[in-house]
């Protein structure tokens, strides 16, 4: 991992705080740093070459994003969502990734829906594992070009300071590749025919499955004592 240089000038060591920032906020979307686990401040200065004052500003950054918890006496721990949060997320995400599709309807160029399509181009057929990873990334990758060709800035802040997208992630696909690629296919077929009213409800429909999904997962995950692993 590549070192951080910390220097004493003014701008640096706010430009540092703002690379610092952003790398340990890839470090828990890339699941370097997993939901649930302490961080150990010592030998996270340490991997990234800087000082214990620089990390505790961006961990405290990422703790008013939520995506860290602080115990006093405990430390941090990279945020893990309760079965209710998930189930929020995705209830917030529905309303928002309508409201995005709207928006891609009005401003996508031909070749931004054509872009949209080659995201899922290359599954089919038989599904392995690195099939199924791959199919992931797409799927991320998918729903983030949405926010960015609706190119509506009220909408990406909500998403961004609430972490919706990223969020609904933390446990991987919530529903088999197999299932979701026809629907992924469908949602941009809509699209292109700039029909918004149908392009929607798939959209909500896709998402409200995987939320439902969510949901029986946790109830064959409960004991009799009402505990669960989630």
């Amino acid at each position: 991992m590549n070192k951080i240089v910390l220097t004493n000038n003014d701008e640096n060591f706010e430009n540092l705080n703002a690379h610092l920032y952003r790398k340990i906020k890839e470090m828990i979307w890339n699941k370097i740093l997993r939901p649930g686990e302490k961080i150990k401040q010592e030998h996270l200065a340490h991997e990234l070459g800087v000082s214990r004052t620089p990390l505790i500003k961006a961990l405290e950054r990422l703790t008013a994003e939520r995506l860290l918890e602080y115990i006093p006496r405990r430390g941090y721990t990279v945020k893990k969502l309760t079965f209710d949060e998930m189930m929020e997320i995705f209830s917030v995400r529905i309303g928002l990734e309508s409201v995005a599709v709207k928006e891609v309807i009005d401003k996508a160029t031909a070749g931004e829906v054509e872009e949209l399509k080659q995201y899922f181009k290359p599954f089919g057929g038989e599904w392995n594992k690195e099939k199924k990873r791959d199919y992931l990334l797409a799927d991320q990758q998918f729903h983030a070009r949405l926010f960015e060709i609706a190119d509506n800035s009220l909408l990406t802040d909500i998403n961004e300071m609430f972490n919706i997208y990223r969020f609904s992630y933390q446990k991987g696909l919530m529903r088999a590749p197999e299932v979701t690629l026809s629907e992924h296919q469908e949602i941009i077929k809509q699209i292109e025919n700039r029909d918004v009213e149908k392009a929607q409800l798939l959209m909500m429909e896709h998402l409200e499955k995987s939320r439902k999904d969510i949901r029986k997962v946790y109830e064959s995950r409960l004991n009799s004592n009402g505990e669960t692993n989630w």
